[in-house]
């Protein structure tokens, strides 16, 4: 990662005794069991990116449906759940006085990121958008790196050139690979809309991690109603005013499986948001990273079993096991960083 995620991170990774879910007595006693139990944050985090590549398998099954829509139905049913958690905490959905930048951040970053992710599989193979998405470590240290001047260890630079090959392996431009390695349901237009909003995705994507990390003080339940309902504002915004500027009509779901498809994937969004946050909560970012990579797997999965019109490219599972390598590298390396400075703030305490 960056020096701006690990300094962020840092900024926030200290004692957790105060955090406030259902009072901040319970919320830290909660925390500290989930603690306790050996591997419990991998596993949440783990359960969450099968979670998550269900959702966007969901959402690859749905026949003509604006992707937007999807998203704050997908948000009212979450708050659904959320919101009263949150009320009878007693809380803010807006969350803690002292993190509404943070949530700010992502609630903003989070809604755009999903927005992405689901346009971009009208375009391009579900498998594929999965990959580009995941190379988000990378793609944040690069930015650091050009625009921030931030240092640019060896580590930084291998990780970045190994999710660089992946990437062009899971891209297959016609100028390396010719218009065979093209062969799939979609156009090289299409494509390169897919990619390149996929990207856009893949950026968002880490800047909402960063707000995760930093919302220690707010309840995993206030977190997910206040994003629940960014969600559902922004989004239904957005649908108005494309609507009006274009005089076309909202693409909604047709027929009882398409409901049933969105009201899974609203469940799925529950179930991750919430081990999502809590991993984050209990476990390193960098591990979370890592067991998120799943996502991935699962998305090859789905599309080699029920997917036969979207064929899986050698170059893709190529360009996959090369992203999540790059991932694999800075994920450890952020890990044993956060160790070791923690281990010198105890010494000098």
């Amino acid at each position: 990662m960056s020096d701006i995620e690990s300094k962020s991170i840092e900024s926030v990774d200290k004692s957790m005794e105060d955090l406030n879910q259902l009072t901040p007595e319970k919320e830290s006693e909660f925390i500290s069991r989930l603690r306790r139990i050996p591997c419990c944050g991998l596993f949440l985090s783990f359960f969450s990116g099968i979670v998550y590549a269900t959702a966007g398998f969901t959402v690859e099954l749905m026949d003509n449906v604006d992707p937007t829509l999807v998203v704050v139905i997908r948000s009212i049913i979450q708050l659904s759940v959320f919101l009263p958690l949150t009320l009878y905490q007693g809380q803010s959905v807006m969350g803690d006085k002292q993190e509404r930048k943070a949530m700010i951040e992502r609630c903003f970053f989070g809604f755009i990121c999903f927005v992405l992710a689901y346009y971009s599989l009208e375009y391009i193979a579900f498998s594929d958008a999965q990959s580009i998405i995941f190379a988000s470590p990378a793609l944040t240290t690069l930015l650091g790196c050009i625009l921030l001047n931030e240092s640019c260890g060896i580590v930084q630079v291998i990780t970045m050139i190994i999710t660089f090959i992946g990437v062009l392996f899971v891209c297959r431009p016609a100028v390396i690979f010719g218009e065979k390695g093209l062969e799939d349901q979609f156009t090289s237009d299409e494509r390169m809309i897919g990619i390149i909003l996929s990207v856009f995705c893949c950026l968002t994507l880490s800047y909402t991690y960063i707000g995760m990390r930093k919302l220690q003080r707010t309840s995993t339940a206030a977190q997910n109603a206040g994003y629940s309902l960014f969600c559902i504002f922004a989004g239904s915004l957005v649908l108005n005013i494309f609507s009006f500027s274009t005089q076309t009509v909202i693409r909604t779901p047709f027929g009882i499986r398409g409901w049933v498809l969105i009201l899974i994937n609203g469940v799925c969004g529950i179930i991750g948001q919430a081990s999502q946050c809590l991993a984050l909560k209990i476990e390193e970012a960098g591990l979370v990273a890592i067991m998120r990579s799943f996502d991935i797997v699962m998305a090859f999965m789905y599309q080699a079993l029920f997917l036969p019109k979207q064929p899986i490219h050698w170059t893709s599972i190529l360009g996959s096991v090369l992203i999540c390598s790059g991932c694999f590298i800075v994920s450890i390396k952020k890990y044993f960083e956060s160790r070791r400075n923690r281990n010198n703030n105890n010494k000098n305490k």
